[in-house]
């Protein structure tokens, strides 16, 4: 089990919604299998990549709503900045292929990589242990 599926899986006791995300995924995964042309390595990736903005959407909004206003303001400040970072990221990874049949694949694998990043940083956020002092506290 890859460590993404291995964080995913602590979280979903919490979140029967997250666990429906990433069964969706193992399904897409079979459909998936064996891609046949370019434009099938694209829809995959491209598909692969709903999936994983799926959990990652579960994530932040049970994290959002598990906050008191003002940290959830400076969550959704953040979660903006890391969507601008993750474009800019993911065109300047992809420019090696400008114009070829592959950037959209390279630019679809690198969105869903850095989006399961986040989400093991949400879920982490979620989980938070007694005495991290790292982690905001949710609302009481």
């Amino acid at each position: 089990m890859n460590q993404f599926a291995h964080t995913l899986g602590r979280a979903l006791t919490a979140a029967p919604l997250l666990c429906m995300t990433y069964m969706a995924g193992v399904a897409f995964a079979q459909d998936c299998a064996s891609p046949v042309t370019q434009a099938d390595l694209g829809r995959c990736a491209h598909e692969e990549f709903l999936v994983a903005t799926e959990a990652y959407a579960v994530s932040y909004k049970m994290l959002a709503e598990s906050l008191a206003q003002k940290p959830r303001n400076q969550l959704r400040h953040t979660q903006k900045a890391w969507i601008h970072y993750r474009t800019a990221a993911c065109d300047f990874e992809s420019s090696a292929s400008q114009g070829g049949s592959v950037q959209d694949m390279v630019k679809w694998r690198c969105a869903t990589r850095m989006t399961r990043a986040r989400t093991e940083e949400l879920i982490r956020l979620i989980n938070c242990p007694e005495g991290d002092v790292s982690c905001v506290r949710p609302a009481r």
